[in-house]
């Protein structure tokens, strides 16, 4: 899921990108200059979008890295159980001597 989400987020940037440059050059050809093109309100929408998707490509790479780590971490302590191989149940002690004089209590039946 997040593998179509990140590509739906870099699609975004690029048509983001695209739709600024375009503002950028039709405000050129107009005659502004930088200081005017940059408090365009369309342009200020545009590079506001663009950081935001920046940051959610962001977030999602560094959660990728996270189940990554998580799985390898997964992997390998499967790895070791494996190796060390199947537990080894403990046998029951003997039971302790009894006191002498003591009776042992019998179980009531339900």
């Amino acid at each position: 899921m997040a593998v179509s989400e990140k590509q739906k987020r870099q699609r975004q940037k690029g048509q983001f990108e695209q739709k600024l440059k375009q503002r950028k050059a039709a405000l050129q050809e107009k005659g502004l200059d930088a200081t005017a093109i940059q408090k365009d309100k369309v342009v200020q929408n545009l590079q506001s979008d663009l950081k935001r998707t920046n940051k959610a490509i962001a977030s999602i790479e560094a959660n990728q890295e996270i189940v990554a780590k998580a799985r390898a971490k997964k992997e390998e302590n499967l790895k070791k159980k494996a190796e060390a191989g199947p537990k080894k149940k403990k046998q029951k002690e003997a039971p302790a001597p009894e006191k002498e004089g003591k009776k042992k209590k019998k179980k009531k039946k339900e």
